[in-house]
């Protein structure tokens, strides 16, 4: 979403332009073997593509699987003015803040960060006919920090960890053991921040002709 106007300020012409944007984040995982099942074997039959049980082979019936949920929110708001002083200079001066947020699948905010970011530029007509341009441009852009976080490092909900253990006696399977683990204890880095990276930009341009033109950046 965004708005533009202008507006005559002190005998200039500016151009604002404000706007804002939403993304709402869901993450599912959900890791199950087939039948819920896993065999812990010494022998297989490649033929008939079934195991061979010897006694101590093993039998893992998991729990009935959950599946892990995490949730995030992302709010970014921009602001530009874009105006001329005289007939040779020109700034486009603006801002975006950027506001994330992200729950585990236990409900735990696991992340959130607010970041402001400048975005800077000028630009001067050498001989005020719009075809020597020299130019300086200054931003900040951030990484957003991704979902991941809060399904791996973070995650709550245990997955393909707890079990009832079998144990092959030489005619069935003989229940010898219950694992039961429980949700993730890692405590939340509230210094947690994503990466960023300043950009500069110099150029100097020059059209040549109607239909062309040429530059150096740096």
């Amino acid at each position: 979403l965004a708005v533009n106007f202008y507006q005559q300020l002190f005998g200039n012409s500016h151009q604002f332009k404000a706007g804002v944007d939403y993304q709402d984040l869901e993450s599912v995982a959900s890791f199950i073997y087939p039948n819920n099942q896993e065999f812990i074997v010494s022998d297989y039959n490649a033929v008939t593509r079934q195991p061979t049980f010897a006694p101590g082979d093993l039998r893992l019936d998991f729990t009935p699987p959950e599946p892990s949920v995490s949730t995030g929110k992302i709010w970014g708001f921009y602001a530009l003015d874009k105006f001329e002083v005289g007939k040779n200079l020109f700034f486009n001066l603006g801002f975006r803040v950027d506001k994330q947020t992200a729950d585990s699948d236990i409900g735990n905010t696991v992340v959130d960060t607010t970041n402001w970011s400048p975005r800077l530029t000028a630009v001067y007509d050498v001989f005020a006919n719009g075809k020597t341009l020299a130019s300086a441009a200054y931003g900040r852009y951030y990484q957003f920090l991704v979902q991941d976080i809060a399904d791996s490092v973070y995650s709550g909900v245990a997955q393909q960890s707890s079990y009832d253990q079998y144990e092959w006696d030489g005619t069935q399977f003989v229940l010898t053991d219950q694992v039961r683990v429980g949700g993730n204890t890692q405590p939340v880095n509230d210094n947690l921040k994503p990466t960023y990276l300043d950009e500069i930009n110099i150029a100097l341009q020059q059209q040549l002709g109607n239909t062309m033109a040429v530059g150096i950046r740096g």
